[in-house]
């Protein structure tokens, strides 16, 4: 039985203890009882029900059922004593809390790095947190973004919408954590008397994105506008973030620790992180390895989108070019070998054509994020038949 379902009981207050190593062992005794759709609460407090998210199911969070350092990192204990990504992995990109409820909301929280902001990226998308909520025509709408500071320990209300009258009033809800900053705590308290229980499971499995800086989130303005969250929004479907910045290269390693999960689809763009010769390198016998450990999962080769620099500065473009050369030419010999299943998406397609999509001729922005997305939706839709 996965962490997540056991958690969900109609039991009364729990008192929960900080926590150090975080491991799901604590409620190992829960697994044997019946499945019930609330959250077990940490405290009551001044007419609100507090809950430790640190105890809540994650969506987002590959490996759920394993040991961890912090509950908020993207790979467990086991595999970040291995990766050369073990401090990217604790930034919290693609993690999201989904649940139901018809009455207002509270959060605290506390960030583990003090940086809110860099020079290329707001607070708001690098140490944010985005609450969504699905409206009455069962669309995921953005209601307010969440960022005060590297702490919040005075509880901040967010004045979620009235729901459905033929439903209770309850309303699903979606809350992105920060693409470029830790989580150390997190708390959600609703009214006493309120509904707080699981969002619906989704119907297909997670799509996983393995990338580099932009895929990890950079350089959008809010966490919940890069393009991954983007997609999954508009497919209604979980995806694992791993994107890492100026890391993402392709290492066998990571092709080992990718190979246990079972997404839906494999999304592989390191194109950026990556010189001509590492692609030709590195690419076929990833992606071989993927292809081992799941014989029918669809995999989707991504070239890295091109920068707008080839209009002003020369030798540029052949640069980039190269690169998706490689990437084209790894892509021809694994469908030579007989590979199945395997998708190619261009990075022209990615890109707004007036050079306008990055801030930096490199990170995408929110406008860049959406037609990367829009590329992005459609193969997808095409691989998965939805």
């Amino acid at each position: 039985m996965l962490r997540r379902d056991f958690l969900r009981t109609a039991a009364g207050s729990v008192a929960v203890s900080a926590l150090g190593t975080f491991s799901p062992s604590i409620f190992a005794n829960a697994a044997d009882s019946t499945p019930q759709i609330g959250f077990i609460p940490a405290e009551e407090k001044d007419g609100w029900i507090w809950y430790d998210a640190a105890m809540l199911p994650m969506e987002g969070r590959a490996w759920e059922n394993e040991e961890r350092f912090s509950p908020f990192d993207r790979f467990p204990k086991r595999w970040m004593e291995k990766i050369p990504v073990r401090g990217l992995s604790t930034n919290s990109s693609g993690l999201a809390l989904r649940f139901i409820t018809n009455g207002k909301i509270r959060i605290t929280y506390d960030l583990t790095g003090g940086d809110l902001a860099m020079y290329h990226m707001p607070a708001t998308g690098k140490s944010g947190f985005d609450l969504y909520g699905r409206d009455n025509a069962g669309k995921m709408r953005f209601i307010q973004m969440i960022q005060r500071g590297k702490t919040l320990s005075e509880p901040m209300t967010l004045n979620t919408p009235a729901g459905l009258p033929e439903n209770d009033g309850k309303r699903e809800f979606m809350l992105y954590f920060p693409t470029y900053n830790g989580v150390k705590s997190f708390r959600i308290a609703v009214e006493k008397g309120k509904v707080f229980e699981a969002a619906p499971p989704r119907k297909l499995k997670p799509i996983l994105f393995y990338g580099t800086s932009i895929m990890q989130g950079g350089c959008s303005s809010r966490c919940s506008t890069c393009a991954p969250a983007i997609v999954g929004r508009r497919l209604d479907l979980a995806h694992w973030n791993f994107g890492f910045s100026g890391s993402g290269k392709m290492e066998p390693v990571m092709a080992e620790a990718f190979a246990e999960l079972d997404p839906s689809v494999y999304c592989l763009d390191c194109n950026w992180n990556m010189n001509p010769d590492m692609i030709r390198e590195r690419l076929v016998p990833f992606v071989l390895r993927l292809r081992e450990a799941h014989p029918e999962t669809p995999i989707l080769c991504v070239e890295g989108y091109p920068s707008p620099y080839p209009y002003c500065w020369s030798g540029y473009e052949d640069k980039l070019d190269s690169r998706a050369q490689a990437n084209r030419e790894a892509y021809e010999k694994l469908k030579a070998q007989g590979v199945k299943n395997l998708w190619y998406l261009d990075g022209k397609s990615q890109m707004p054509e007036d050079g306008d999509g990055t801030v930096d001729n490199c990170h995408a922005n929110d406008y860049g994020f959406f037609v990367q997305a829009n590329a992005y939706e459609k193969v997808l839709r095409e691989i998965l038949g939805i």
